[in-house]
């Protein structure tokens, strides 16, 4: 008896320690090279095991990014770039070549690649309208192309942005939340797809930005997930605290509007600015990113106790886009300097 007791003990505490680094691991970062002052990516990866980072996204595919990358215990994502998406879906020929070129050669040299992700925010409602409409058959050409090259573990999905749902009543939370009309044919096959190759539909998402676009009806206290129980947003019977819970749960409410309920989403990029604009600071980054990954183990108010899985952005990049506060969303500087300690370990 003695000794099946401390049998179910072990194997009650191996399950704890399993959970919790499955828990644990949910934190990736989202990889880009925007920038001329980088630095090398064999430096980056350096940070990787300090910082427990055991994921990372790939805007598009870097040779030298996914050459560091071998035999290295990190769960890849990595994305077709918006400007390829065109070819690919007119071509299946040139999305085996594709996958045979960016894909295959880094699997058998001991590379992680657990998903590609074709494109990056698409959206019918943002400049990227025209390779968001292809987008499903490229999926499709590069889904198919890595079962040719048995490759087929390998899941295919995408990334959209938040502009894809839309509020359809006075109330702003999430129980309002819809997918917009003219996304939503489109929208629904890509679910369809998702679904039947089990593989997570992945959101860019940015309290930052709702806060910027909605000054006077958003606390910069609820984006950062310091606000109060005095200020949380009502839905229902769910009191909401923080802005991040309340738009992940809207596109969940979307899902669900659209008969897709068992979709995961992955958070595919997300960050708060330290310099460049109304609230960008070093010390509202820190807040952001800390507050976020001690939270991503409790799950949502919808989906409470499942573990979210988000993409911090990695480094600043100085050529990424307008306005200059694009350039200042790295957790990790240009030249792969930590902004702040402890930036990814939730018990600091």
């Amino acid at each position: 008896m003695a000794t099946d007791r401390m049998i179910s003990l072990l194997v009650l505490g191996l399950l704890f320690i399993a959970n919790l680094y499955l828990s644990e691991a949910q934190v990736g970062v989202c990889y880009g090279t925007m920038g001329d002052n980088l630095a090398r990516p064999k430096h980056v990866l350096r940070l990787f095991a300090p910082n427990n980072i055991t994921k990372v996204r790939l805007l598009e595919p870097n040779k030298k990014t996914l050459e560091a990358l071998k035999g290295k215990n990190v769960d890849v994502l990595l994305g077709v770039p918006n400007k390829e998406i065109a070819l690919l879906s007119n071509s299946s020929a040139v999305a085996e070549k594709w996958v045979s070129q960016n894909v295959k050669p880094y699997v058998d040299s001991k590379v992680q690649i657990k998903y590609i992700v074709v494109g990056n925010e698409l959206s019918q409602n943002n400049e990227n309208f025209n390779v968001f409409l292809l987008s499903l058959e490229a999926m499709k050409n590069v889904q198919n192309a890595l079962r040719k090259q048995w490759l087929k573990d390998i899941k295919v999905t995408t990334s959209c942005d938040t502009s894809v749902i839309v509020q359809t009543g006075a109330h702003p939370g999430p129980s309002t939340m819809r997918f917009r009309n003219e996304s939503v044919p489109l929208l629904k096959d890509i679910f369809k797809f998702l679904s039947r190759n089990g593989a997570p539909f992945m959101v860019s998402m940015y309290p930052y930005y709702e806060l910027i676009k909605h000054p006077n009806e958003i606390k910069p206290e609820f984006a950062l997930f310091t606000a109060q129980d005095d200020n949380a947003l009502t839905d229902g019977q769910l009191r909401y605290q923080n802005k991040f819970d309340v738009m992940l749960d809207g596109f969940y409410t979307a899902l669900e509007n659209e008969g897709y309920p068992n979709i995961e989403i992955v958070v595919s990029e997300t960050g708060w600015p330290s310099a460049g604009g109304l609230a960008a600071s070093l010390e509202n980054e820190k807040t952001y990113v800390t507050k976020l990954v001690q939270h991503v183990n409790k799950g949502t108010l919808k989906r409470p106790n499942k573990p979210i899985q988000v993409y911090f952005n990695l480094l600043d990049e100085n050529q990424r886009g307008r306005p200059i506060i694009e350039k200042n969303f790295g957790v990790f500087t240009s030249d792969a300097k930590i902004k702040f300690p402890n930036a990814f370990n939730p018990s600091s």
